[in-house]
């Protein structure tokens, strides 16, 4: 069995056509099997069949996979937290870390053995 989906780019229009999967009754990996009691219409499983079997955005596909994967990326990588040091924290922390390497380096113990 071979599923297609094809995609035709021009310079300022795209169009996309599904696939057509015929699935074996109560087998569907794209509805959900509850209707919707409104309108009667089935409710979508997301996936990669549903995808086949829509119309949607095809460029559209690399936004939705970077939010499922990871969302709210941006924002979380924009945003600052408490947790970031200041100026102060910054300039403080340097000039301990320095004390410490001096210290280190008083207390290491001689490397050549002395001779009587």
């Amino acid at each position: 069995t071979e599923i297609t989906k094809s995609f035709k780019l021009g310079e300022e229009n795209y169009t996309t056509s599904k696939a057509d999967i015929d699935w074996k009754k109560d087998k569907s990996l794209v509805i959900a099997g509850d209707e919707n009691e409104d309108d009667g219409e089935s409710i979508m499983q997301p996936g990669f069949f549903t995808w086949l079997a829509s119309d949607e955005d095809p460029l559209n596909l690399g936004a939705q996979i970077a939010n499922d994967i990871f969302p709210d990326a941006v924002s979380l990588f924009n945003s600052a937290t408490s947790d970031d040091l200041n100026e102060e924290d910054i300039s403080d922390l340097d000039e301990e870390d320095i004390e410490e390497t001096d210290d280190d380096e008083e207390d290491a113990p001689a490397s050549k053995k002395q001779k009587k």
